[in-house]
C-alpha cells in the first residue's frame, strides 16, 4: 500500500501540469454552466452558425472589425451542432491548453505560475467569455515556449504569428511585435558571431518570413472595412490631447491591476474609479513596477524591445481610435499579456549585460511580480464568484421563457437589435427575429450605415401592420418597458420581465399583441 502511494506522489509530482489543467479544466467547465452569453459572444456564434459556406462566412466578417480565425473554428462547429454551449466548452478547451503551457514551459516558479492560472484574463475574461481574445493567448504562449529554440523552430513560429495575426486585431499587433523581436534577435545573434549580412538567414527562416508577411497582409486585408461601414468616415484622433494620454494610461494601469467594484453589474468597472486613494496608490505601484521590469529586461535586448514595442504600438492604436472606440477590459489585456511574453522569453534572448546581478533588484523584482499576480488573481476570483452569483445576461433566461411559448411559427421583434440577438443565439427552433433597425428579418447583427437610422412610432406601426396581417401570433422583446420608449402601441401586453444582469442594457421585457385588445 505504501509502495503504490509512494508511486502515486511521484507520478503526480511529475505531472503536475496536467493535474492543475485537469483541475482548471473542472472549475472553468462548472462556471460555463453559470455563464450566461451576452451578444458579443453569440454574435460570433451567430455569423458561423447561419454563414452557408467559407466565401459568406468572409463576406459576413466585413464589418466585425476583426479577422476570421475564431470564426472559422466556429463555422467547423456549427456543422457539428448548433447548440452553442458547445462553443462554451471549446473555449475553455482552448484557456485549458494555455494554462498547460503555462505550468510546463514558462519560467515563473509555481506559485506564480498558480497565481497566473487563476488570474482576471486567464481564469475569466480570457476564459469564461467566449471570445476569440482566449485563441490569442493560446497562441502567444506557443511562441514564447517555441522562441527557445528559434531557428530550429522557425516554420513553426511562422504559422503561429499567421494564426495569431487572425485572431483579432491586438492579436495582430501582438503578432508584429513578435515577429520584429524575432528579427532583431536573429541580427543581434549574428552579429556577435559575424561581421557582415551573408548568411543571415538560412532558407527555412526566408520562407518564415514570407509566412509571417502573407498573414499580416490578409489579416489586414480582412480588417479593411466595407464602403458602407460607420469606420470609413470616422477620423483619426489627431492631434492628441492630454487627457487621451491619461485615459490610455489609466486603462493600462487597470489591465496590470483590474480589481473591479465590489457589485453585481461588476464587469468593466474598476475600484479605481470609486477610491482617489486607492488610485494614487496603484499609479506609484505600476510606476515603480514599470521601472523594476525596465531595469531587468535591458540586460537583454530583444526582451525590452517586445515589451516596449508591444505596449507602444497597442497604445498608439488606442489613441488613434478614441473617436470611435474607447476600448474595454478585455482590450487592454494585451498589456498585461505584452509583460507576461517578455518576461517569458527573456532567459532566451541574448544577454549583452556582463554586470553582475543585484540581489536587490532580483528580489525586488520577484516580490513586485507576486504582488501583480497576486493582484490579478484576486480580480480573477472576484470576477468568478460574481459571475457565478448574478446573470451576466438574461438572454438564456428569456430564451427558456419563449422555448415554453414555442415560438416557432411566431413572428418576434426584437429592439434593440444587438441586445436582441443575444437571445436568439439560444433559440435552436428560431432562426431569426426581424430587427426594427434593419427593417427585416436577421439573426446576427450587419454593423453598416443603414442600422443607424432612427426608429420612429410610424416606423414601428407600419411594422406591426405588416406582421401581423396573417394572422401570425406577434411578439416585442425590448430593454426597456414599452410606455418608456419613443413608441408605444397599448395593443401589446407584457407577459415577461427578466431578472437585472450584469450586462446591465441585457435585461429584457416580453410584450404580446392582441389585435382586438
Amino acid at each position: 500500500m505504501n509502495y503504490i502511494n509512494n508511486n502515486l506522489i511521484i507520478l503526480l509530482k511529475k505531472n503536475y501540469s496536467l493535474l492543475i489543467t485537469f483541475l482548471f479544466f473542472l472549475i472553468s467547465f462548472f462556471l460555463i454552466g453559470k455563464h450566461e452569453m451576452w451578444r458579443d459572444e453569440i454574435q460570433a456564434w451567430l455569423i458561423a452558425r447561419d454563414s452557408s459556406d467559407l466565401f459568406s462566412l468572409f463576406e459576413n466578417l466585413k464589418y466585425e472589425g476583426h479577422p476570421g480565425l475564431w470564426h472559422f473554428i466556429l463555422f467547423c462547429l456549427t456543422r457539428i451542432t448548433h447548440n452553442s454551449y458547445y462553443m462554451q466548452i471549446l473555449h475553455v478547451l482552448i484557456s485549458s491548453c494555455s494554462i498547460f503551457i503555462l505550468w510546463r514551459w514558462s519560467p515563473f516558479n509555481k506559485i506564480q505560475k498558480l497565481l497566473l492560472t487563476f488570474s482576471y484574463f486567464f481564469f475569466y475574461e480570457y476564459s469564461i467569455i467566449s471570445r476569440s481574445y482566449g485563441l490569442s493567448t493560446l497562441l502567444i504562449f506557443i511562441f514564447c515556449t517555441l522562441f527557445e529554440n528559434r531557428k530550429k523552430n522557425s516554420l513553426k513560429i511562422a504559422w503561429i504569428l499567421f494564426l495569431l495575426s487572425h485572431t483579432n486585431i491586438f492579436g495582430f499587433l501582438m503578432a508584429l511585435s513578435l515577429f520584429i523581436t524575432t528579427l532583431i534577435e536573429d541580427f543581434i545573434n549574428f552579429f556577435i558571431k559575424n561581421s557582415s549580412f551573408k548568411g543571415l538567414f538560412t532558407k527555412n527562416q526566408y520562407i518564415s518570413i514570407i509566412i509571417s508577411i502573407s498573414g499580416f497582409i490578409t489579416a489586414l486585408i480582412q480588417l479593411s472595412p466595407p464602403i458602407d461601414s460607420p469606420i470609413v468616415n470616422t477620423k483619426i484622433n489627431f492631434p492628441l490631447h492630454f487627457y487621451d494620454l491619461v485615459f490610455v494610461f489609466r486603462n493600462t494601469l487597470k489591465a496590470y491591476m483590474p480589481i473591479p467594484n465590489f457589485k453585481y453589474d461588476f464587469w468593466g468597472t474598476s475600484l479605481l474609479n470609486i477610491s482617489f486613494v486607492l488610485e494614487i496608490i496603484f499609479i506609484l505601484l505600476f510606476i515603480i513596477s514599470f521601472l523594476i521590469f525596465i531595469n531587468y529586461l535591458k540586460r537583454r535586448p530583444s526582451s525590452i524591445f517586445l515589451y516596449l514595442f508591444s505596449s507602444i504600438i497597442l497604445s498608439t492604436f488606442f489613441l488613434l481610435k478614441l473617436n470611435d472606440f474607447y476600448g474595454s477590459q478585455r482590450h487592454f489585456g494585451f498589456f498585461f499579456l505584452s509583460l507576461l511574453s517578455s518576461l517569458w522569453i527573456y532567459r532566451f534572448c541574448i544577454l549583452i549585460s556582463k554586470k553582475r546581478k543585484n540581489i536587490f533588484y532580483d528580489k525586488s523584482l520577484n516580490f513586485t511580480i507576486n504582488i501583480l499576480f497576486f493582484i490579478q488573481a484576486f480580480a480573477g476570483i472576484v470576477a468568478a464568484t460574481y459571475d457565478y452569483i448574478f446573470p451576466f445576461s438574461s438572454a438564456k433566461e428569456t430564451a427558456n421563457f419563449l422555448k415554453n411559448l414555442d415560438v416557432s411559427n411566431s413572428k418576434i421583434i426584437a429592439f434593440k437589435d444587438a441586445p436582441g440577438s443575444a437571445i436568439l443565439g439560444y433559440l435552436q427552433n428560431k432562426k431569426s427575429f426581424y430587427y426594427l433597425e434593419k427593417k427585416g428579418e436577421g439573426s446576427f447583427i450587419r454593423w453598416d450605415n443603414f442600422r443607424e437610422r432612427k426608429i420612429d412610432n410610424e416606423t414601428f406601426e407600419d411594422t406591426v401592420i405588416k406582421l401581423s396581417s396573417n394572422g401570425n401570433k406577434l411578439i416585442l422583446i425590448s430593454n426597456s418597458p414599452l410606455n418608456e420608449m419613443a413608441f408605444f402601441d397599448p395593443k401589446f401586453y407584457n407577459i415577461f420581465i427578466s431578472k437585472d444582469s450584469i450586462v446591465n442594457d441585457e435585461k429584457y421585457f416580453i410584450y404580446l399583441y392582441k389585435k382586438n385588445f
